[in-house]
């Protein structure tokens, strides 16, 4: 059965950039897309989401997300793995994991600490992403704590990862050395009985935070050749 990832979490959070990275590691053929284009496809009229979004931005919201399940569909029906990445959160995930069928549904959330994050968006330049969320007096972390409940409304599936001090290849290998992990089925995504990958390296170890079955990544002990990058897309 083909695979269908989905890589979602806030702004500069790494989904842009681990996405691609996933898929190097997905079985051929393998497809990987990025949900940003589907937003910038609107040249007129385009709505963006706020705290207060208009029924327009909502609305336009559901058509991108409707439209990378159903690329995603397309992929999987002509035998591809697909992985997208993009901001989906609180229930639209597990609408959007419902819209796939005839494949195993994967679920990665980056989440990266609130400092982490602040200090990525900093350092990409151009717009604040997060200047909707942010009022006059407010803090950049502020505007990120706000958005961060999104995650919060998220189903507690799939692989939850705190990408605070890690790079991109490092996400990419945790994902792909254990895909079981991320399964989207609650019931299925069990780390117990994880292999030590080629090497005898150890596999990165997870646990559930005190919040609920987030899992955290402890260590990341792979060995990797390809050059780092840093998270921040």
């Amino acid at each position: 059965m083909r695979r269908v990832v989905l890589v979602t979490g806030l702004q500069a959070a790494g989904k842009s950039t681990v996405g691609p990275l996933l898929t190097e590691h997905m079985r051929p053929p393998a497809a990987s897309f990025d949900g940003d284009v589907l937003h910038r496809m609107v040249k007129v009229g385009r709505e963006v989401m706020t705290p207060s979004p208009s029924q327009e931005a909502l609305r336009q919201l559901r058509v991108r997300y409707d439209g990378a399940a159903l690329l995603a569909q397309h992929y999987v029906d002509h035998g591809f793995d697909f992985v997208y990445n993009d901001i989906v959160l609180g229930s639209y995930v597990a609408d959007w994991m419902d819209s796939i069928r005839d494949a195993e549904r994967h679920l990665v959330v980056l989440a990266p600490s609130i400092d982490s994050l602040a200090e990525r968006e900093l350092g990409r330049g151009g717009g604040n992403s997060y200047r909707d969320w942010q009022p006059p007096g407010a803090t950049l972390a502020d505007a990120i704590s706000s958005l961060s409940a999104g995650l919060d409304e998220i189903p507690r599936a799939g692989l939850w990862l705190d990408t605070t001090n890690m790079t991109t290849e490092v996400v990419a290998c945790i994902v792909a050395d254990d895909m079981r992990a991320s399964l989207s089925e609650p019931a299925r995504a069990s780390c117990a009985g994880r292999r030590r990958p080629a090497g005898g390296a150890p596999r990165p170890s997870t646990r559930g935070d005190q919040a609920g079955d987030r899992l955290v990544v402890e260590s990341h002990l792979i060995e990797i050749s390809a050059p780092k990058q840093r998270l921040g897309s």
